[in-house]
């Protein structure tokens, strides 16, 4: 009877514990996928996931293995020190490269993070850190980047901060990708209005110096550039002259020089430079 009521007194908890998690993932996903802007959101769900689990540190860095990554979100506990740098976290970069969940109990006795390719042990024991769990972030079989825990003390991860933590990887994946996607379609439209735009100003005007200012801004308008200017050949095709500018002197309008450079070479082999 004593091993029943153990029995049930366990499954109670460990049902409290499930539904305590499913609420607390419901609730960071319904923030992050409310949120256009994740970078909003984000720190906050990074605070209630790394409170929930009682750690020290919980971020989220962006970046594949092999290039320059970058910090996107951190939560540090009451007077941690807020990381630095990223690149060189051996469990995060392994976690990176073989795309699974990482739950080392005591960095300085995992095997498998010898590799020193990997990164320096000691820039986690350094700051204080003995256990880290890792989840990597896929959407669409691409790597986004990893979710990261910190704990200053060593320990196993139990299956259900695991479980916790993979959902909200889940969870911030989607949203960053989502977001990701939403960006990539206000450019398309940005794109096309801004095409609208140049047609509209090689109609609507027959001065030819007056449709070519007004194409000069829409063109830096569409490729958001820093300065745009356009030159015609003058007749003979050995010299150009400069007929619009913007984000450029004005004295350039005007100036001719031979066709040679980035110009000469676009027109003689007709193609973009």
């Amino acid at each position: 009877e004593a091993g029943l009521a153990l029995e049930r007194t366990r499954a109670t908890r460990a049902l409290a514990h499930a539904l305590e998690r499913e609420r607390l993932v419901s609730a960071l996903s319904l923030e992050l996928r409310a949120r256009r802007d994740v970078d909003e959101v984000l720190p906050v769900a990074l605070e209630k996931l790394g409170t929930a689990v009682g750690v020290a540190r919980c971020f989220v860095r962006m970046g594949e293995p092999g290039e320059r990554t970058a910090m996107l979100a951190e939560w540090d506990a009451k007077g941690v020190p807020a990381l630095e740098d990223a690149d060189e976290l051996p469990v995060v970069n392994l976690a990176a490269r073989e795309r699974r969940t990482l739950a080392i109990a005591d960095v300085t006795s995992a095997d498998e993070l010898m590799d020193a390719t990997l990164g320096d042990v000691r820039e986690l024991t350094s700051r204080g850190i003995r256990a880290v769990l890792a989840i990597p972030m896929v959407a669409h079989d691409r790597l986004l980047g990893v979710l990261a825990l910190h704990r200053s003390h060593a320990g196993p991860w139990p299956s259900s901060e695991v479980a916790l933590a993979e959902a909200v990887a889940r969870e911030v994946a989607i949203a960053l990708d989502t977001s990701r996607l939403l960006r990539d379609r206000d450019r398309r439209l940005a794109e096309q209005d801004a095409l609208l735009e140049a047609g509209e100003a090689l109609t609507t005007d027959l001065r030819f110096d007056a449709v070519i200012e007004r194409l000069v801004r829409e063109l830096r308008a569409l490729v958001n550039a820093d300065a745009a200017h356009c030159w015609t050949l003058l007749p003979g095709g050995n010299e150009l002259v400069c007929r619009a500018v913007l984000g450029l002197p004005e004295s350039e309008v005007g100036r001719t020089t031979a066709v040679a450079g980035t110009i000469g070479e676009a027109i003689t082999t007709g193609r973009p430079v």
